[in-house]
């Protein structure tokens, strides 16, 4: 590995600005990625039902962004 030249590119990627627009690109996508998982032996058709909702709309008071990959429940709360 070539340390010196290793720590020259980390610097000069280091000093790059991102734009906006790939900013919220890149975090549309990562939300776009995210399972949300309930799990627990006490879950409720309530919480699950919740669940989903947020699932559907991740900010409830922005539609722009997008809803989330999965929803993981037990069989029996389908």
């Amino acid at each position: 590995v070539d340390q010196v030249g290793l720590e020259a590119r980390a610097a000069e990627l280091g000093g790059r600005s991102i734009k906006t627009s790939s900013k919220r690109a890149a975090l549309h996508l990562a939300i776009r990625c995210i399972d949300l998982t309930t799990l627990e032996g006490a879950d409720t058709p309530g919480k699950v039902a919740s669940l989903c909702r947020k699932a559907m709309r991740p900010d409830a008071t922005n539609p722009a962004i997008p809803h989330v990959a999965a929803v993981c429940v037990y069989p029996e709360m389908v």
